[in-house]
């Protein structure tokens, strides 16, 4: 049984869903944890990085997942520059953040060990400021899900659905986020984003019926339209004119949907925007990151329509869907 060389605790008032998500979401994550960036699948046995700047020194800290249990611990080994020692195995450490329910607040116990469970005598003379460290990072945890700004339950509606596929939700207000790594490259990923006759089977739900506007997706501002149905729309059969927000290939791609007046062509648009970005994890692998955003949807627009529309599956679905896409056509 492995040694602990830092051992501290904290109690937070939420549940033990909005803690965990917390842990997993890249953005809480920036921000109770000195403004890294974080990047990872959360598959066991997958990479992971953090990155930003401390004291006025940028740093990449970097691991590997060990433990991804949904709602209840997450282990992973870390290394960092800043430390002084060389990128070796013998100079990583393990991390685990554990949960426990504890009526309607949950309890969060985090260990540091090192990895062959061994305490140096170096570890026992630092173990005051290694606690001293992870303390501050679990108080800035607890006050960020303890904001009304990251509530879960109240403001964005979503449910958390993570698992080995890496997929969370982003839990501030009104942004719904999915992320999976498939095994294809960026280029192979966009370039089926980036055809919008793609996108009814991207979709899946036959809400998105087809592509009206065959051309592929090059530029930011470009129109592309969509037949679309659905059980709630007034007239059951419509149409969506999209416009492209982001086109950065092969990195991200955006748009916004709207509908086209018959009488004059002006597109009015809903507030709502789909965002893909994809990120390269090694030769042959992409994560990508779905994020469905509709923080700036009018009053009146949220008077016809419920925000969100759909539940967490239907992100983590349209990514499976695009996996099989970006396969069949590799």
């Amino acid at each position: 049984m492995s040694e602990y060389t830092a051992e501290v605790s904290t109690t937070i008032a939420a549940t033990t869903k909005q803690v965990w998500a917390a842990l997993i979401d890249p953005n809480a994550i920036e921000k109770y944890f000195m403004g890294a960036t974080v990047k990872t699948d959360w598959k066991v046995g997958s990479s992971i990085t953090w990155s930003g700047e401390w004291k006025g020194k940028p740093f990449q800290d970097k691991g590997k997942i060990l433990v991804y249990e949904p709602e209840k611990q997450v282990s992973y080994s870390h290394w960092s520059p800043l430390g002084g020692t060389d990128d070796q195995p013998e100079n990583y450490h393990a991390v685990t953040m554990t949960l426990h329910a504890a009526g309607s607040s949950t309890r969060v116990d985090l260990t540091q060990s090192n990895l062959d469970g061994k305490v140096t005598e170096t570890d026992r003379k630092g173990r005051a400021e290694y606690e001293k460290n992870w303390s501050g990072m679990l108080e800035s945890l607890k006050g960020v899900v303890e904001d009304a700004a990251f509530d879960v339950g109240t403001k964005s509606g979503a449910a958390t659905s993570s698992g080995p596929a890496g997929r969370s939700t982003e839990m501030e207000a009104e942004r719904m986020i999915a992320s999976k790594t498939f095994e294809a490259v960026p280029e192979a990923v966009f370039s089926v984003l980036a055809d919008p006759s793609a996108h009814a089977d991207i979709d899946g739900t036959g809400w998105v019926r087809e592509s009206l506007d065959r051309d592929r997706l090059t530029a930011t501002g470009q129109i592309f339209r969509m037949a679309m149905y659905h059980e709630g729309h007034p007239d059951k059969d419509y149409k969506m004119a999209n416009q492209v927000e982001v086109y950065d290939e092969p990195k991200a791609i955006a748009w916004k949907p709207g509908q086209e007046s018959l009488e004059t062509g002006k597109i009015s648009f809903g507030g709502w925007i789909w965002r893909y970005d994809l990120e390269a994890d090694g030769p042959t692998r992409t994560t990508v990151t779905l994020t469905y955003d509709w923080s700036a949807v009018p009053p009146q627009v949220r008077e016809d329509i419920h925000f969100p529309p759909f539940g967490q599956d239907h992100l983590d679905n349209s990514l499976q869907h695009l996996s099989d896409l970006v396969g069949a056509r590799s």
